[in-house]
């Protein structure tokens, strides 16, 4: 009887030791995260772009490591794991904007003018909650024509 009870007790344990790992695992790992950008199928169109030439090129001026994107949030409000960006986000930048040009009429390509779109900023302080999540975004980008 003690022995079954001995081994009650310590399946118990092991119980809440994996359930308290299983709760908390999801803060601790990693998470790799596709990022996309939905295109606009029918933008207004510019009148006149379709005479003009436009070269777009990304600086992106954001610290290393630059494919983190936003770390997890501990109930305490301390940061854990990392979210990770899959692709380059400084390239989904450029060619979003490439692709909004090109669709309103624009030549996208060299010997015309130039833009060049300086990315600072590209990061999301995501919060865990017991049944949901919160996400909060700031992305900050520069714009110049020449």
């Amino acid at each position: 009887m003690i022995a079954f009870k001995c081994a009650g007790q310590w399946r118990a344990g092991l119980g809440a030791i994996l359930l308290t790992a299983s709760l908390g695992g999801c803060a601790l790992a990693t998470d790799d995260v596709t990022l996309g950008y939905e295109v606009d199928k029918s933008p207004p169109s510019i009148e006149g772009a379709s005479k003009a030439k436009v070269a777009v090129a990304i600086a992106d001026n954001r610290p290393e490591p630059k494919n983190k994107i936003s770390f997890k949030i501990n109930a305490l409000g301390m940061p854990m794991a990392p979210i990770l960006a899959v692709n380059d986000p400084a390239q989904l930048i450029a060619d979003a904007v490439r692709s909004a040009l090109r669709n309103r009429g624009f030549q996208v390509g060299s010997g015309g003018s130039d833009v060049t779109i300086e990315l600072a900023n590209f990061f999301s302080t995501f919060k865990n909650g017991f049944f949901s999540g919160s996400a909060d975004a700031v992305v900050f980008i520069t714009v110049i024509v020449k």
